[in-house]
């Protein structure tokens, strides 16, 4: 970007002036190449043009270095850094999956247990999937309830909060702790492993997890006030009261998660069938992992 339009971010923030947003965001949706050279060597690309998306994820990456060399002092001042225009980016997805898909990927799951933890967690607490990623049991588990927030996390404007441990999430987390596996930053492979191999289109992600057992909730009679506190959808006048009132009352949340207890065994039963149906092969290089179904006759 700054060798595009000669800004040197060293000492001329001044020059990110919404003109050269603008020329940003139209030369990236049109046909465009670049050369960066790094470290002594050259790196090429050339595209036809990229998504809304995808411009708005180059411009969060700017924002975030601009806000962090203010947080250093490397900066006193930084320039405002617009957003994608809506009319450019895609429709929200309406993307689910069912209690059988949800089970499927518990089923594929099963053979990979730190996956397997990082996939039950998202579906027992409904927490976002970069905080599940970076989620310790032995600093957030605390017994009736689980802190959501990563503890070396900032604040920010997400809230993460305090939610119910549901029975059947209760051994994984004791598991967890006593057999801790090691933390990683991504499973972005894995999700597109998986998604090839059960047959999911391109448009279900991790956080359609969050997205699917919060809809079944609601369809399942869940208070709305009592899931947007779950999810962490409540006004910023309430987060330090709902914290509060979280760790103390053990009736918090207690429909949801009755509903979210229910939910989460169906979900267990599904994979159970679907591992009763299906052998997972072992994936050959540049290929995902197949999927045999079983006949009825082999599992007599």
């Amino acid at each position: 970007f700054g060798r595009r339009y000669g800004v040197s971010f060293a000492g001329r923030l001044t020059s990110l002036t919404p003109s050269v947003w603008k020329r940003f965001i139209k030369w990236r949706q049109g046909p465009h190449a670049y050369e960066v050279e790094w470290d002594g060597n050259l790196f090429s690309h050339s595209s036809n043009g990229v998504s809304g998306e995808a411009i708005q994820r180059n411009l969060d990456d700017v924002r975030a270095a601009l806000n962090y060399a203010l947080g250093e002092e490397r900066v006193s001042l930084a320039p405002r850094v617009p957003s994608v225009d809506r009319r450019l980016r895609s429709k929200p997805r309406n993307a689910l999956f069912t209690v059988a898909e949800l089970g499927a990927i518990v089923g594929y799951a099963r053979s990979d247990p730190a996956t397997l933890r990082w996939v039950l967690l998202m579906i027992g607490t409904i927490v976002r999937p970069d905080a599940a990623l970076a989620f310790d049991p032995a600093r957030q588990d605390h017994g009736e309830l689980v802190d959501l927030h990563p503890p070396d996390w900032d604040i920010s404007d997400k809230h993460y909060p305090w939610v119910p441990v549901i029975d059947p999430l209760r051994p994984i987390l004791d598991d967890w702790k006593a057999n801790p596996h090691s933390p990683v930053k991504s499973r972005k492979t894995w999700w597109r492993t998986m998604r090839a191999a059960l047959g999911f289109p391109a448009d279900r992600i991790p956080k359609t997890i969050r997205h699917s057992v919060s809809t079944e909730l609601r369809k399942r009679g869940a208070p709305g006030g009592e899931l947007s506190s779950w999810m962490g959808h409540i006004p910023e006048d309430m987060k330090a009261t709902t914290a509060r009132y979280a760790k103390y009352d053990p009736r918090y949340l207690a429909k949801t998660k009755r509903l979210l207890t229910k939910l989460f065994k169906e979900v267990e039963t599904a994979a159970d069938r679907w591992a009763a149906d299906h052998l997972r092969t072992t994936s050959a290089r540049g290929r995902p992992a197949q999927i045999i179904k079983v006949q009825k006759s082999l599992r007599k």
